[in-house]
């Protein structure tokens, strides 16, 4: 995956992700994953993608609705 022609957005979502601090690990690096996503369809004969949802999507939206969750639960405090 690492050395593929998204190898730059995988590395890049990746050290986003191993790196992250915030509460909800991850939340802050939505724009890397979409950017890989948006890179693998690209090339759909290397990265095939499966009838069920991609365990990216499933990441990047319960990265983006746990901080939407925080931010909600911050704001009623």
């Amino acid at each position: 995956m690492a050395s593929g022609p998204c190898g730059e957005q995988f590395k890049a979502a990746f050290s986003c992700f191993h790196y992250s601090t915030e509460d909800v690990k991850g939340s802050d690096c939505v724009d890397q994953f979409r950017a890989m996503q948006e890179c693998m369809q690209k090339y759909p004969d290397l990265y095939p993608q499966e009838e069920e949802e991609k365990p990216a999507d499933r990441l990047e939206e319960t990265a983006v609705s746990e901080a939407a969750t925080t931010k909600e639960e911050e704001g009623s405090s």
